[in-house]
């Protein structure tokens, strides 16, 4: 990790400075578009209610009743779940945009490329950051086998 004198600028709430408009003001501009677009999506479908919830039977007579309606709910908590996360998401992403810290990397501090940004505007992780992010993630349910066991 890099000593803090040695961090990038954050990039002003009011836009990048004149000298270097162009290309990466628009793409400064766009990202902030794309996250606020993105905030009222997440906002918007966690306030929905889950398409599943229609005034069903509360006591079905058939097993099968019973284990579509058991999916079916599983399936409106998992789409609310990613609604949350996705609306938290947005908001942090806000929050780093008011504070003139979006689009720098929280784990190591470099500037995330302006193409990340576009791609994934929510993003807290230049790539390589977010590599060793996942990998670790992965590691953590890794099952090491001995070779000796079978």
């Amino acid at each position: 990790m890099r000593p803090q004198s040695s961090r990038p600028a954050p990039i002003p709430r009011e836009g990048l400075s004149a000298s270097s408009q162009g290309s990466s003001a628009s793409t400064a501009a766009a990202s902030r578009e794309e996250v606020g677009r993105h905030l009222n999506q997440a906002m918007h479908a966690a306030r929905m209610p889950p398409p599943g919830d229609q005034g069903s039977d509360p006591q079905p007579a058939e097993l099968m009743d019973a284990a579509q309606q058991e999916v079916l709910l599983s399936q409106d908590t998992m789409v609310a779940t990613r609604a949350h996360a996705r609306a938290h998401a947005a908001m942090e992403a806000a929050r780093r945009i008011a504070d003139g810290t979006y689009g720098i990397c929280q784990a190591c501090g470099e500037r995330i490329p302006p193409r990340r940004l576009l791609a994934v505007p929510l993003t807290r992780f230049c790539l390589p950051c977010q590599n060793i992010r996942e990998r670790q993630r992965r590691n953590l349910y890794r099952v090491e086998v001995d070779a000796g066991d079978g």
